[in-house]
Parts: C-alpha cells; structure tokens; sequence
C-alpha cells in the first residue's frame, strides 16, 4: 500500500464537494433527487449520503449532462496519477454485501450478494461496528491493487439476513445488476424486514394526546374519520379540524403528525369492500410526486388557489410520465403499473387530484388566548394591573411559549413597578423567540429606566427613560 488511503479519501472527498458546492445548480439538482428517497425509513444523513454517493459516482447529471465524477476529472489540473486512481473509481460497486469475516480495525471479507463474488476489503471504520453475518448496502472502490469502502453505507439488522439473502437471489436471477439503482435501494428497503414500530393508529392517538386531545376527543375524531372513509368522502374537512383543534407542545412536528393522519385515514379506506392495498412502490413514488411539486410551487395566501392547483395537477401528470434514472429509465406510472399487476390489483389510472388547503396547528387555541390576551389588556387600559397580571399568567400555564403573552406581562409588571419581573418577562419572550423586536426594544428601555420612571409609568401609562440625544417610551396598550 503505497498510498494512505483514508488521507486520499478525505482529499477526494474535499475536492468532489468543493466542485460540487461551486455549482448551485449541482446542489438544487442533489435535492432533487433527494426527494426521491424521502419516504424511505432511514435518518436524514443516512439518506442524504446514499444520494450524494450514488450522484457523484453511477449518476448522469441533467446539468452536466454526464457523471459529475467524470466532468470534474476532465476539468481538474491534478496529476495523472490521481486522476487515474479516480477514474478507477468508477469501476466500484455499490452493492448489497454480507460480512463473511472481519478483524476489527483492518478490514472485512464481503460477498456482494448480487453477484456472490467474494472480496478483501481494506477499512478501518465498518470493521468497528459491522458484526459477522450481518449485511449492508455499501459501495467498495478498486484502490490500487486492494479494494475500500467510501464510508457511505446502511447496515441492516443481523435478523434481516437471511430474507435479504433470498431478496438478492431473485434479484440476481431476473436483473444481474452490476450496480444497484435508487430503484433497487427502495425495493430492498421496503422488501427488508423492519424494527417493530408503534402501529400507525396508535402512534396517531398518541400524538393527538401529546398535543392537547383528551381521551374522549381522540375516540370521537377517529370514530368521524372511520365513518368518512367508509363512505368515501375526502378527508380535507378533517385535517383542517384535526390542526385547529391542537394544542402544540414543544417538538410539535407537523409532518409526523400528518404522516400518522394519512396512514390512520388509509386504513379505514383499505376496509372499503373490494379495496386493492397500494404496493410500497406506489406508495413511494406517490410521495415523491408530491414532494416534487411541492418543491416547484409556493404557495402564496395572494394568488390565486385554482390557477396554482391546475398548475400542481399539471406537473404531477409531468412527473408521473418522466422517464427517471433512478428508474432504469421508466417512468414512475410504469414502475406503479407493473408493481399492481404484481400484486393483482387491475386498476389502470394513476394519479390524484392536488389541492391547497391551509392547516394551521392550534388556531383554536389560539383565538381562545388572543381573546383572553385581549381581556388582560382591557383591564391594563382601566389600570386594573393584579387582574390582568392573573389572567395572563394563568394562560402562560396552558401557552408556555406564548411570547406575546409575556412581552404583555412584562408591561404590566412595569405598570406595578416590578422591575425585575418586567425584565424577567422580557428577557422570556426573547428567549422563546430571539427575533421579537417589541420585547428586545422594551427590554432596552426598561434598563435605561429610573425608579421615578417606573412610577410616572404607573400613574400614566407611559415611561419615558432619556439618553444623551433621544427618549424612549416604553409602549403600553393604549398606544
């Protein structure tokens, strides 16, 4: 081993991402292609690696209308020794492998289990971590006259091995893959046993509560979606009453929540008499759909809703019929077909009417503390400051990070001339929200404020602080 391949590897790498980062267009391209592999249950880096791996080494770039690994190569200054080690690069595998052997630390026998060709890996890192027996999609490169890992992989759990080992038979049989494809990625993913999981109602009920749904309140809205499914109405209604009606905690995500919604309304649908399960292909290739146009169309509350959907609806039946390259070439309406005629399912028409409809999580809630917000203030106005101090710190019980609630509490505790529980509640708002100019600006005026201030605030309302130059008034609710 003539070279240090781990120190030619982080050179690679530096250069291929510099190349790459140079090119806006690359990086809008790369999360394009991101969108792809979206609904795959895997973390966020594992899926962004896979992409960029596959990217810079098998893919045609519609940008640089050839491998970017290659482009960069033509366009490099470097000697020709590494751009050779480079261009053998191209030669490597990203396969489906099982550790036969390991020493830890050195290396790994691998079988890439789409070809059964046995190889001497050469790396540092897997050798840690990967367990005999166990297998992985990772990609191995031709270093001079021994073979690497990139770094770049995903390791199943060792229970998965024997139904992967029967997945790459039949895939070797009916495709002799030399490289796997983002299709081929998907179809292991999906086809490989998974970690148990919270079944989806469950995890949907689960949520709800988090969020501020009582028992009673989860039962009657699934029993309402149950009864709408059955009967075949859209769900629309129901996700903008399923949103207004939460109380979001922190770590609220929107998009948990609605995937638990959709998978929830799914299964009542998949109880309709003579309903056909969609495969997971479809089930992918529908989010991707989805995320595509969702990347290409802003929704903006000042246009116009029908144009921007006939403009959604338009670009979903251009994707639909595109043919891909993370397909083989097909396009996502004949991969869904052919996987429904796997599966017998002989309907023929693909594709589903998009609409805009704004959910808004908590907007309930959130009228009902403007409107106790609102009644604080009043009683602020005619001077009642205990009375409009108890309400709003009953509603910071319920809305801990309702930050206008606190920028108000700290007025009122100026209009009592409690300094420190002003600044208390200034410095809060600022906290939940570090952009709030009202409060950073109160919170300024009220350190530049005397005792004679605080209590000229108290009998009028206003206090007025003054710096060489200029005043300030710290605003209060008749202003």
């Amino acid at each position: 081993m003539s070279r240090d391949y781990q120190h030619e590897m982080d050179l690679f790498y530096s250069r291929i991402g510099k190349f790459i980062s140079d090119r806006p267009e690359l990086i809008s391209e790369l999360d394009q292609k991101l969108n792809f592999f979206a609904p795959l249950q895997m973390p966020d880096k594992d899926k962004r690696m896979l992409v960029l791996d596959w990217f810079v080494f098998d893919a045609k770039s519609k940008v640089l209308r050839s491998n970017p690994l290659d482009v960069f190569l033509k366009e490099s200054d470097l000697d020709e020794e590494t751009k050779q080690l480079y261009q053998n690069f191209r030669q490597g595998k990203f396969s489906l492998f099982e550790a036969k052997a390991i020493k830890t630390g050195k290396g790994m026998i691998l079988i890439n289990l789409l070809d059964n060709q046995e190889h001497q890996v050469f790396d540092v890192s897997a050798s840690k971590t990967v367990q005999k027996g166990q297998c992985c999609l990772l990609r191995m490169l031709p270093f001079e006259d021994y073979f690497i890992l990139t770094g770049v992989g995903y390791p199943f759990p060792s229970s998965s091995t024997p139904a992967l080992r029967v997945i790459a038979k039949n895939m070797r049989e009916f495709r002799r893959p030399v490289h796997l494809s983002p299709l081929q990625v998907c179809e292991i993913m999906f086809a490989a046993p998974k970690r148990e999981q919270l079944p989806v109602r469950e995890r949907f009920e689960l949520i709800c509560r988090e969020h501020g749904f009582s028992a009673d309140e989860v039962r009657e809205f699934v029993a309402e979606m149950r009864q709408k499914a059955l009967q075949k109405e859209g769900n629309d209604g129901l996700a903008e009453k399923l949103f207004a009606k939460l109380k979001p905690r922190p770590g609220f995500n929107a998009r948990d929540l609605s995937d638990a919604f959709i998978g929830t309304w799914n299964s009542f649908v998949a109880e309709q008499p003579g309903y056909v399960e969609k495969g997971p292909m479809e089930t992918m290739l529908v989010r991707a759909v989805l995320d595509y146009v969702g990347n290409r169309i802003k929704i903006d509350g000042r246009k116009n809703h029908e144009k921007l959907e006939a403009k959604m609806n338009e670009l979903q039946k251009e994707w639909l019929n595109t043919p891909l390259e993370e397909l083989e070439g097909k396009t996502p309406s004949m991969v869904i077909l052919e996987e429904r005629e796997q599966l017998g399912n002989p309907q023929k028409e693909i594709g589903f009417s998009m609409q805009i409809n704004e959910l808004k999580a908590g907007c309930e809630e959130e009228e009902k503390m403007n409107a106790r917000l609102d009644e604080a203030r009043g009683l602020m106005q005619d001077r009642r400051i205990p009375e409009a101090i108890a309400i709003m710190e009953s509603v910071l019980k319920e809305y801990p990070q309702a930050y206008p609630v606190w920028q108000n509490l700290g007025i009122a505790y100026v209009l009592s001339q409690d300094k420190r529980n002003a600044q208390r509640c200034f410095e809060k708002a600022l906290e939940i929200n570090p952009k709030y100019e009202m409060a950073r600006r109160d919170l300024e005026r009220l350190k530049n404020s005397t005792d004679e201030d605080l209590a000229r605030a108290a009998y009028s309302g206003q206090v007025i602080s003054v710096k060489p130059g200029r005043k300030k008034r710290i605003q209060t609710p008749e202003d």
